[in-house]
């Protein structure tokens, strides 16, 4: 069961994660879900506190008819702005784009070699493979520079986006983290599948286990790629998975 503050979808929704060669060797090899640290992502305003959400709050300080009014609305400011620079440090991430076909533009966005391919599977497939520390939901887009996430549960912070320009990637993501009670049996379990690289131990990254036999329907490799390329996925990937070549 996925956090409330996260909309759900209809179990059949169709879903893609596209990914580089090596990437996909390492999903075959561990068979765990590569989640990357919300910090750590290209848009460094992932998990952030928006401008306009900051200069939202700073309208009701102005406005507030009383001192014990102001002095509410700075505290609530001034609490989500600790709390939310604090915990996106443990908040961790792997993203999948809804789309009933593959598309082209993910091609272009998210590979970089015709040496890549597309794992297509559903959301329910995603959500049964994972365990149940793993969250999934929908990516909201909003404008970070005027627009403010109204919520207050910290989750939804995870599940934004600073540009409404990246709607076209129509993202499900799946969530967890490493804070909480040390007595809660999902920190627990999510701290028991939290790394850091060797060779970089400033790299840090969350790696729960995944049923990988029932999450791929099927593995698409990229339209640009050399026929030979196709076998070479089909020897990789075993008898079991069903493996084609880009459409496109």
């Amino acid at each position: 069961m996925d956090h409330p503050a996260f909309k759900a979808l209809h179990p059949d929704t169709v879903i893609w994660r596209y990914m580089d060669h090596f990437k996909l060797e390492w999903l075959l090899t561990e068979k765990r879900l590569w989640m990357t640290r919300l910090p750590d992502l290209t848009d460094k305003l992932e998990g952030s506190v928006p401008v306009g959400e900051t200069a939202w709050w700073d309208l009701k300080i102005r406005d507030a008819t009383s001192a014990t009014e102001q002095s509410v609305y700075t505290h609530n400011r001034d609490f989500m702005a600790r709390f939310v620079q604090t915990w996106r440090e443990h908040w961790f991430v792997n993203c999948w784009t809804i789309r009933n076909d593959e598309n082209e533009r993910m091609w272009k966005e998210y590979t970089a070699s015709p040496r890549s391919i597309a794992i297509r599977s559903s959301y329910a497939r995603l959500r049964a493979s994972l365990p149940s520390f793993v969250n999934l939901g929908l990516v909201n887009y909003i404008d970070y520079g005027s627009q403010r996430i109204e919520g207050m549960n910290l989750y939804e912070r995870v599940m934004h986006k600073h540009r409404p320009d990246f709607e076209w990637e129509q993202e499900l993501r799946a969530m967890a983290d490493v804070a909480g009670p040390e007595d809660a049996p999902w920190v627990k379990e999510a701290r028991e599948n939290h790394f850091e690289q060797i060779a970089n131990p400033s790299l840090r990254f969350l790696a729960p286990p995944l049923d990988l036999a029932g999450l791929i329907d099927q593995v698409v490799v990229h339209p640009l790629s050399d026929p030979k390329y196709l076998e070479e996925i089909k020897a990789l990937c075993g008898a079991g998975v069903a493996v084609t070549r880009s459409v496109l």
